[in-house]
């Protein structure tokens, strides 16, 4: 099993987590899978939100920056054939992070996303 791949078993395990309400279960395991594959952008954007949900906004927006991030590093080492179908994730990373700066007052932010 490679890195990537553990990432996505750990990924999953994580959401399983949060699914069932357990935040903080799930971001001890979302925080597993960026450690086992720093640039997988899924993990980052699943932490981002879990912190959103626990009441943690600004450690939130700080992971889906990295999580759009890690999109424009594999997007130059790897070309379109990698991201071609992550252009949904990507627009669901600026909505989240849209709502997130919103419910923290700040607009001009939300806007910008």
């Amino acid at each position: 099993m490679n890195d990537l791949d553990r990432a996505v078993e750990l990924n999953d395990k994580a959401c399983d987590f949060a699914e069932a309400g357990k935040l903080g279960e799930a971001i001890i395991w979302f925080q597993k899978a960026i450690d086992a594959y720093h640039l997988y952008p899924d993990a980052h954007m699943n932490l981002a939100s879990c912190l959103d949900r626990a009441g943690q906004p600004d450690q939130a927006i700080g992971l889906y920056k990295k999580a759009l991030a890690c999109y424009a590093v594999l997007e130059e080492a790897h070309g379109s054939e990698f991201t071609g179908d992550d252009r949904d994730r990507k627009a669901m990373i600026h909505q989240e992070m849209g709502i997130t700066y919103q419910r923290m007052g700040n607009n001009k932010m939300a806007d910008e996303c």
